[in-house]
């Protein structure tokens, strides 16, 4: 049989085609690489800094040494050197090619990422993955994208953010939209005005040990599985937990703004107060039981202000700080009680405790850390036994021990600015959803807006405009209007119809005070007697009107 010879440009087919089988043979079992490998003994290449460049460039232009000399001192090759003086470009790019998008484009979609962040809507990887092919496409760039998935390929990520170190991949954390709307400059503002003058007033400019912050958190009495060491490549890994879902226990929390805790409460579910739910408590906490829920109401509240904190508390005028919640604000014996013992209890506005509450800011977190650890220690231990409340004093007590430190309390106060009082300690990311809502985007704004060269909608010049948006130059680097049409920013509204929110306010204070103690019985109308009648009457009303009616009907 006659062999055919099928040469295409001069290379024979078959040969090309063994060649390359033998290639993809040696290399089974292996990953291509993401990044592209010298080889061992290549010469090495651009092994001077931004420094060195300007340093060499300074001495052979003033003549005191010469290009050689200045390739030797700062390894500097000479004709690298002549170019750079010549065009005055000092900056040290990277080897290889450039990115698909192009530098001025990839740093539009980095500003354009770091603004969905500031929406409160952060893309994940497969999100700018698809940003990144779709900005490709609306630029009309060559790419090898795939179009199947529409997305940028899976080692794209990587090297975009290496080229961009101002980007990093984080877990992001839930934040409800009440909270939002609700963390804004003005109310800050408003909060901080009224700590200043209460402070003022009352002399505690200077006593850091006579301003206290309550809250309570949740604590469930189960351990939670996190990350650990197994067999690489197992599917499913297990860890024992004592229960599917643990019970709840609140523990209610107060420190001052030097370093004090005061003994902590636990409030269980039940009526039922036994002996062993203490053990392990550090001395002077207490236990509380609530028949309907573990949640904390206003008599359990009254009752922690009486046996908790006046007691412990200094002698003279005292702040506490808290949130509104209705059992620490709706009950005027308490507010009354609060008064006659010099307490002065400052509100802190609705929504707003993330960034104003030191216990949230400091304590809360690693409170919950050492708890969980403790629980896990306590379950590999006890694997044949489940973890209830009787173990619950115990473990809260070492952790508690762990978490709460002079250091933790103070670096609370001091991150929300309470004490030394400073508005400006609140972080700026705290107001970043608001901010970008409030933020002035109209169409003025845009059209007196710099020109950056971005790449043009028309259909004439856009694959002119679009290369790889290097041909123009800006004052800033600011978002293709593709990006927009592409991925559009939402904003949060901020103007908008609410229930009723709570601002900072005194709960202590005599108007308040007046308006909330529960009036005499004697002197007022029983509330539920008078809703009665009132239905009663409406009632009488409507068989009334019906009889009246049934009356026409037979005339």
């Amino acid at each position: 049989m006659m062999k055919v010879d099928r040469l295409v440009n001069g290379y024979d087919v078959e040969r090309v085609c063994f060649l390359e089988y033998c290639m993809l043979s040696s290399n089974l079992g292996r990953k291509m690489p993401r990044k592209y490998q010298r080889k061992e003994n290549a010469r090495p290449r651009a092994l001077w800094t931004e420094e060195q460049l300007q340093e060499a460039i300074n001495k052979v232009s003033s003549g005191e040494i010469s290009k050689r000399e200045a390739h030797r001192r700062y390894h500097v090759p000479p004709k690298t050197l002549k170019r750079r003086m010549a065009s005055g470009n000092l900056q040290k790019g990277s080897l290889g090619p450039e990115g698909v998008l192009g530098h001025k484009n990839e740093k539009r979609l980095v500003v354009h990422i770091q603004r969905l962040a500031a929406a409160g809507f952060a893309p994940d990887r497969n999100t700018a993955r698809r940003l990144a092919y779709n900005f490709a496409e609306k630029l009309k760039l060559k790419h090898k994208f795939s179009h199947n998935s529409g997305m940028a390929g899976y080692s794209w990520l990587p090297s975009f953010l290496e080229r961009n170190p101002e980007l990093t991949i984080r877990q992001a954390e839930g934040l409800s939209l009440l909270r939002a709307r609700g963390m804004n400059r003005e109310e800050t503002s408003k909060f901080f005005q009224l700590l200043i003058d209460i402070l003022t007033e009352n002399n505690l400019l200077d006593k850091p040990s006579h301003i206290f912050n309550m809250d309570e958190t949740g604590v469930q009495l189960i351990n939670k599985p996190g990350k650990v060491l197994t067999t690489k490549g197992a599917r499913d890994v297990h860890v024992l937990t004592s229960k599917e879902r643990g019970e709840n226990v609140t523990v209610v929390a107060c420190c001052s703004a030097d370093g004090r805790f005061i003994p902590p409460t636990l409030i269980f579910k039940g009526v039922n107060r036994k002996a062993e739910f203490s053990d392990g408590l550090p001395a002077g906490s207490k236990i509380y039981m609530n028949r309907k829920s573990s949640f904390i109401n206003s008599e359990l509240f009254l009752k922690w202000l009486k046996e908790q904190f006046i007691p412990n508390k200094p002698s003279g005028k005292c702040l506490l700080i808290l949130d509104g919640h209705t059992s620490h604000s709706t009950d005027g014996d308490m507010l009354q009680v609060a008064d006659d013992n010099d307490i002065i209890i400052l509100c802190l506005p609705s929504h707003c405790t993330q960034a104003l509450q030191p216990l949230d800011r400091s304590f809360f977190k690693p409170f919950k850390t050492y708890f969980n650890h403790e629980a896990q220690l306590w379950m590999k231990h006890n694997a044949s036994r489940n973890l209830t409340r009787y173990q619950a004093g115990a473990l809260i007590g070492k952790s508690w021990l762990r978490s709460a430190s002079v250091a933790t309390a103070i670096n609370g106060f001091k991150a929300t600015g309470i004490y030394p009082v400073d508005p400006n300690a609140i972080p700026d990311h705290f107001y970043s959803i608001t901010d970008s809502a409030m933020a002035d985007t109209s169409p003025e704004r845009d059209a007196n807006r710099p020109s950056l060269g971005l790449p043009s909608t028309s259909p004439t010049s856009s694959a002119q405009a679009c290369g790889r948006g290097d041909e123009g130059d800006g004052p800033q680097i600011t978002p293709s209007k593709f990006l927009q049409e592409v991925s559009y920013i939402p904003k949060v509204p901020v103007s908008f119809e609410q229930r009723f929110k709570q601002s900072a306010a005194v709960l202590t204070s005599p108007e308040n005070i007046t308006k909330r103690v529960r009036p005499d019985k004697h002197n007022t109308t029983n509330v539920t007697a008078k809703k009665k009648k009132l239905r009663v009457q409406k009632k009488t009303a409507r068989g009334r009107a019906r009889k009246k009616s049934m009356e026409r009907q037979r005339r």
